[in-house]
């Protein structure tokens, strides 16, 4: 079965190295990558994905307003938040938005 994944990243390399390690672990997967808020609405629709994946830090549309507008769509799939650096202050910031 293959996974459809959503990456909301705006730097091919680190999805091209995510997919490289998915596909690593065994997994089989269609993705598609998005970068703004339009294209990520546009996605939720059409591609359906099976999970997202969505860079915290990108200059205009990040990962967590993605997360947001994914809350309120109510969709039962999982939504991870990948970063390069976490705090605890951001730590904090993801727990009370419910990543």
């Amino acid at each position: 079965m293959t996974c459809r994944i959503l990456f909301i990243e705006d730097n091919k390399q680190d999805v091209e190295l995510m997919m490289h390690e998915l596909v690593r672990a065994g997994f089989e997967n269609d993705y598609q990558q998005v970068s703004t808020k339009q294209d990520f609405l546009d996605a939720l629709e059409t591609f359906k994905p099976d999970i997202i994946l969505a860079d915290y830090t990108m200059p205009v549309f990040n990962g967590m307003h993605a997360f947001r507008l994914f809350k309120d769509r109510k969709l039962d799939i999982p939504f991870i938040l990948v970063t390069g650096s976490l705090t605890e202050s951001l730590a904090m910031e993801c727990q009370s938005e419910g990543v």
